[in-house]
């Protein structure tokens, strides 16, 4: 990621566009979207100034494609929040739940045995 950077920043266009291309190929090998998560920072800021600065339209258009690739694994990153979210949500209410029936079996055993 470094030399990405680096390249992304400092190269010629010629490097610059070497880059998106690593940047897109590398989104797409991504097997796991929180494995790519620490490299976002770094790599999404870059590719979005590319977009935005390059004269060059091919530059331009290997630069989206590298944006859009980051913007799918961001998508899946957030979609996995909101999952893992909601499931501890659900696990909290299921064990409130489990919680309220223990003690209302204890509380249903003990005036039993008085």
């Amino acid at each position: 990621v470094p030399l990405l950077r680096r390249g992304l920043r400092e190269g010629t266009s010629a490097i610059k566009r070497k880059c998106a291309v690593i940047v897109d190929n590398m989104s797409k090998l991504v097997e796991r979207c929180e494995d790519a998560e620490p490299f976002m920072p770094h790599l999404k800021p870059e590719i979005e100034r590319m977009v935005e600065e390059m004269a060059d339209p091919e530059i331009r258009n290997v630069s989206n494609r590298a944006l859009a690739g980051l913007k799918k694994i961001e998508d899946a990153i957030a979609k996995l929040r909101k999952t893992v979210t909601t499931v501890e949500n659900v696990d909290k209410k299921v064990v409130v739940q489990q919680c309220r029936r223990a003690a209302d079996s204890c509380l249903a055993g003990a005036g039993a045995a008085m």
